[in-house]
């Protein structure tokens, strides 16, 4: 004979016990809470079912209330779909834009180029500029010093005016 546990004390799995096991003895509880929430009659698996019944398995004894309550849980958000469809209510239309805006935003986002070459032309300028600078030669705002020194590297000549 099983050993009743009392009642609120949590079903822990043993050593020796498989893990779908630990799921079914866990599941029952669970669908046993509910029934002892929504009235129904507390019912023992019968030998037919065994402990086999996996959890989900449907009770031949559930009381009209968990009937509706499980009939309700079949529908998105409790609501039983209308013939036709149903109307959009007004809010709905501004948060589809919203999610929309959010969504394009993203893939906006996404496939912006990168900044990585502003960076760097940023970074050779800057090093051109304070070469120049040391060397004693004139720097002038307008002039690319950085593209100015890649032509020259790359003709094989040198920029030191």
């Amino acid at each position: 004979p099983a050993r009743r546990r009392p009642r609120g004390q949590a079903l822990r799995p043993t050593a020796t016990m498989s893990l779908s096991q630990a799921m079914r003895r866990s599941s029952r509880s669970v669908a046993a809470g509910i029934r002892r929430a929504a009235g129904a009659p507390q019912t023992a698996p019968s030998a037919a079912e065994g402990a086999s019944a996996g959890a989900g398995a449907p009770s031949r004894n559930v009381s009209p209330a968990m009937k509706q309550y499980l009939d309700t849980q079949a529908y998105f958000l409790g609501e039983k779909p209308v013939r036709g469809g149903r109307k959009i209510a007004g809010w709905e239309w501004s948060f589809i834009v919203f999610v929309g805006a959010i969504v394009w935003a993203g893939v906006a986002i996404s496939k912006q180029p990168s900044q990585a070459p502003i960076y760097e032309w940023a970074r050779d300028e800057a090093e051109e500029r304070l070469r120049r600078r040391i060397l004693g030669l004139p720097v002038e705002f307008g002039y690319n010093y950085a593209a100015l020194r890649a032509i020259a590297e790359r003709n094989g000549d040198e920029l030191d005016e």
